[in-house]
């Protein structure tokens, strides 16, 4: 991997190559001033109900500081990206709380510039 290509915490955030927003408003790009915690959840994902039930108490907690929660599915394994929204959709009405955007990336966006350059 390229240094270039590696994320730490001086580095600019990378954009958001989300296919589609499937709960909330769409998250265009970041706002100078906000502090953006972003998740990446997943229906098969063992500790994201709770993590989801976690950020949704943090958003209530800070939401009037600057601070914005946005979740991103980016491993949802499905025959197409339909069943896969819809899987999204699905495991997301446990959640009628909801207070952030939830997007999905069925593309491997995400991956390419988030989770490897992270080392996730």
């Amino acid at each position: 991997m390229e240094s270039n290509k590696i994320l730490s915490m001086e580095s600019r955030a990378p954009a958001l190559e989300v296919r589609d927003w499937v709960r909330g408003e769409a998250l265009a790009s970041f706002q100078p001033g906000k502090v953006y915690i972003l998740e990446f959840c997943g229906t098969s994902c063992d500790g994201c109900e709770r993590a989801m039930r976690n950020l949704i108490e943090l958003q209530e907690s800070y939401k009037d500081s600057g601070v914005e929660v946005v979740a991103v599915a980016a491993h949802e394994r499905a025959a197409s990206a339909d069943e896969a929204r819809s899987n999204l959709v699905a495991w997301l009405a446990q959640f009628p709380e909801l207070n952030f955007p939830v997007g999905l990336d069925d593309t491997g966006a995400m991956d390419t510039l988030w989770m490897e350059p992270s080392f996730s």
